[in-house]
């Protein structure tokens, strides 16, 4: 439950940058914030028992 609450917490922030600011547009923005989220999910992964 937690991996689905971080997944849709990384997803709403995204949604939430894309929509508030139009420097976020660019896709190298796009692409830290993917990796970001990659980064984020198998730092839990790999840190959950």
């Amino acid at each position: 439950m937690p991996y689905t609450a971080l997944a849709v917490a990384l997803v709403l922030v995204a949604v939430l940058i894309g929509s508030w600011s139009p420097a976020a547009r660019r896709p190298w923005l796009a692409g830290c914030l993917a990796a970001a989220m990659v980064a984020a999910q198998f730092a839990f992964l790999v840190s959950s028992p």
